[in-house]
């Protein structure tokens, strides 16, 4: 399954014995990576997951929603970058291969960092937390993806990227959808009571 999965295939039908050991058993490993698929109704979530001595995610696991997160996107052409501001702050770069003018479903792999990929292969960047990898290793899967118009509409992503040709790797899920209007809480309302306030004590040596 290496290189891009970008055209239409017909559908067939294939046992389901057969199609999960085909799925299980090409391309890179991707177990314990799970998309969201094209459920529209799944809240936009960024997710990732760090093995045991991975620079970058420091071996934990986060999730993050708009519910407590801010979640941001910007495509330009091929190129997909993806902020998280909340407990933690996080970047993301997604560059597909030069042939193509947007993002394409399919398979992204033997990647290396972006900017500095090779463009006729495409290129991915998971950084933050004042850490980034020199060079790495990885791959990325775009399982599906729409535009409106030229305005990126949808997408689910899944990528794995090797800081420095390191075993350890970060994981990470995407699952973004335009209509998804959930915000974090507002204030509390009303203020509550027992909050500090300034000593009403007038300094000494201050006039009357």
């Amino acid at each position: 399954m290496g290189g891009v999965n970008a055209v239409a295939k017909p559908l067939r039908w294939v046992p389901l014995a057969l199609a999960v050991a085909a799925a299980t058993g090409c391309g890179k490993d991707k177990t314990g990576i799970t998309g969201p698929g094209t459920n529209q109704h799944v809240p936009n979530f960024v997710q990732l997951q760090s093995d045991p001595g991975d620079y970058i995610g420091g071996g934990q696991t986060y999730k993050y929603t708009q519910a407590s997160a801010v979640i941001t996107q910007a495509v330009s052409g091929g190129h997909l970058s993806i902020g998280i501001t909340g407990d933690q702050w996080w970047s993301g770069d997604f560059q597909v291969p030069s042939s193509f003018s947007r993002l394409q479903p399919g398979d992204y792999t033997d990647l290396q960092r972006y900017p500095f990929h090779d463009p006729a292969k495409g290129g991915l960047s998971w950084y933050g937390e004042g850490r980034g990898c020199n060079t790495l290793s990885g791959w990325f899967t775009v399982d599906s993806v729409s535009y409106d118009g030229d305005n990126l509409s949808a997408v689910d992503l899944r990528f794995e990227q090797h800081c420095e040709g390191g075993t350890p790797a970060l994981r990470g899920t995407i699952h973004w959808r335009s209509g998804d209007t959930t915000a974090p809480p507002g204030p509390v309302r009303p203020i509550p009571g027992g909050l500090w306030r300034p000593s009403q004590n007038k300094p000494q040596g201050a006039a009357s």
